[in-house]
C-alpha cells in the first residue's frame, strides 16, 4: 500500500519542534510539543494550543493556505509519479484531499 497525504493532515507534527516549544502551522493553528513517559521510554506528541477561528469575528478576517501551490504536491507527486509510472497501477486519493488538487484527481477505478 502506497500512503501519502497533503494538507492539514500534515501539519500537526514537526519533527524538530523540542518538548515545551511551540508553533503555528500555515493554517494559523498553534501547536505545542509535549513529552511522555511510558515503561517503554519517552515519547512526543503534538497538541492544538490555539486556533485561528476561536473567536467568530476572526472569519471576517482569516485566510486559508492557498490549496493550488504546486510546491504543497512536490512530496506526494515524489511518491505518486514512480508507482504509477513503473507499476501502472492506479492511484486513489483520499477524500481530505478534495475531488481535484493540482496535477491528481480522485478517482473510483481500482
Amino acid at each position: 500500500m502506497l500512503l501519502t497525504s497533503v494538507g492539514w493532515a500534515n501539519s500537526y507534527y514537526m519533527v524538530d519542534c523540542e518538548p515545551g516549544q511551540g508553533y503555528t502551522d500555515e493554517w494559523g493553528v498553534q501547536w505545542r510539543a509535549a513529552e511522555y513517559q511510558t515503561k517503554f521510554g519517552k515519547g512526543k506528541y503534538t497538541e492544538m494550543v490555539g486556533h485561528p477561528l476561536a473567536e467568530d469575528f476572526a472569519i471576517d478576517s482569516y485566510k486559508a493556505p492557498d490549496p493550488n501551490r504546486p510546491e504543497l504536491y512536490t512530496e506526494a507527486e515524489r511518491v505518486i509519479k514512480p508507482t504509477r509510472t513503473n507499476t501502472g497501477l492506479s492511484v486513489l486519493l483520499s477524500p481530505q484531499c478534495g475531488r481535484r488538487r493540482g496535477r491528481y484527481e480522485a478517482t473510483s477505478e481500482c
